[in-house]
């Protein structure tokens, strides 16, 4: 359906080539959104979709149709307000402890493997399947993360016992939840072990800078890191045309999230989001940068990489002072290169090696084959 519609792909801190299960209908989140705004709940079998989103905000959720005209009655603050009624473990899936780190759990709709019922689907098999095929637009791909990317929600955790205890204990439950794998199956349990191991060691978690690294590292690779590294890998081993990665890790005065206690001076590196800063004025949370603020530069190189890529498909086609004649080497599963965008442009190879081949351990590409 989208075949010819685009020439160039930018995929920043995000991709559908991770771990996550991709359904083919999401008809038990369509329940509880009908039921969180009151709405009945028979679940017919025909019900695919809209959910949990009518529960939310008090709506019935027996027929699609009943559904449909609840929901219909509804503001869009109502049913945004309902939001929060989708976390499982605190705020998660994605944030804990809504309130004090400030986020909503954002991964919850999510992509479906379409049924075929004659119409054109969009979405026929899994993404890693395709990808695993070479069934995907041959286009020039730019990828990458920034630095610690959903990581900083360690800065909160690590001050609530309850959440490390959870961690500790009942981690087989909450992981698969957090990072929206397959849940209460034996591989299931498996995986939650390995990555407790990998990332905790065993024994009970405490507020330790152990503790906060192994929390950082695992909300900064199981959210979006190995996703955007499988699909770099993945995308580039078949795609003709070139695959470009990065890891942004310029730490500015400003950022989507600062250390707790720092009134908004201090940066726990670069989150999520904060790539963005650099690339678009967002004016509701940061000031217009100028040449007189020690951003400019990073704003003129990230414009600059980001427009020749969409112009020409290579983000450094040719010598600039701007980027002080960085050449940004395509990715390769021979030369795992990336570009590292901080304070200046450096080029290097195999971007966090060790954690991203735990995932690909645990998640192997044999079962989408």
């Amino acid at each position: 359906m989208s075949r010819g519609l685009f020439h160039r792909a930018i995929i920043m801190s995000a991709s559908g080539l991770g771990q996550s299960v991709i359904p083919t209908n999401q008809f038990d989140l369509a329940q509880k959104q009908a039921r969180l705004v009151n709405c009945t709940d028979d679940t017919p079998v025909n019900i695919i979709n809209s959910q949990k989103q009518a529960r939310l905000v008090n709506c019935t959720d027996d027929t699609p149709v009943n559904i449909i005209n609840c929901l219909k009655t509804k503001t869009a603050q109502e049913i945004a307000d309902t939001l929060p009624g989708f976390a499982e473990v605190g705020g998660d899936p994605i944030l804990i402890w809504r309130a004090e780190v400030g986020g909503d759990p954002i991964l919850i709709w999510r992509a479906v493997i379409e049924p075929d019922f004659g119409q054109e689907r969009f979405l026929v098999e899994h993404p890693i399947t395709s990808a695993i095929h070479g069934r995907y637009a041959k286009i020039p791909v730019m990828l990458g993360i920034t630095e610690i990317e959903f990581g900083y929600v360690t800065y909160i955790a690590v001050q609530y016992q309850e959440f490390l205890d959870l961690l500790s204990n009942d981690y087989k439950r909450v992981l698969p939840i957090i990072f929206f794998y397959e849940r209460n199956t034996t591989r299931s349990n498996e995986i939650s072990t390995g990555l407790k191991e990998f990332y905790f060691g065993e024994g009970n978690l405490e507020n330790t800078t152990a503790t906060k690294d192994g929390i950082e590292y695992l909300y900064a690779d199981g959210v979006t890191g190995f996703q955007v590294n499988r699909a770099t890998k993945l995308i580039s081993a078949k795609n003709t045309e070139k695959t470009y990665y990065y890891c942004f890790t310029y730490r500015g005065r400003y950022s989507f999230f600062y250390l707790p206690g720092s009134n908004n001076t201090q940066t726990a590196g670069a989150a999520h989001h904060d790539d963005l800063i650099y690339l678009f004025y967002i004016s509701t949370m940061f000031p217009y940068f100028t040449k007189n603020d020690p951003e400019w530069e990073t704003v003129n190189r990230m414009v600059k990489m980001w427009t020749d890529f969409v112009k020409t498909g290579n983000p450094t086609p040719g010598h600039s002072a701007v980027l002080n004649n960085a050449h940004w080497l395509p990715f390769s599963n021979k030369r795992p290169k990336y570009m590292e965008i901080g304070n200046d442009l450096v080029m290097k190879e195999n971007l966090f090696k060790e954690r991203y081949h735990e995932w690909d351990k645990l998640f192997p590409l044999n079962e989408y084959a």
